[in-house]
């Protein structure tokens, strides 16, 4: 498979950019939200593991994509929020 060999902005915004993405760690996160990621998805997070992207719309804000760890943005954070809203509209239906 090959990965968009331009995909990822350079110089990386190192503060945005988490730690290599490790098998273990997709494992964990794909547990977490109950499905796996498209093999795209995860060879773009192996190459670098989340941070701005080259490409955007005409007259948007810089895009990102976000990475897998606990380093700010997230995309465990998503997951996160998931849990919460579930949560809450299950105790809401329990009520």
């Amino acid at each position: 498979m090959q990965v968009l060999k331009h995909f990822w902005k350079k110089p990386i915004y190192l503060p945005y950019s988490h730690a290599p993405l490790t098998d273990a760690l997709l494992a964990d996160f794909e547990q977490q939200i109950g499905y796996r990621l498209p093999k795209r998805l995860v060879a773009l997070l192996k190459e670098q593991n989340g941070g701005y992207i080259r490409y955007k719309l005409p007259e948007t804000p810089p895009m990102q994509l976000w990475g897998i760890g606990q380093a700010y943005p997230r995309l465990m954070r998503l997951a996160d929020e998931l849990d919460e809203s579930l949560s809450s509209e299950l105790n809401l239906a329990l009520d």
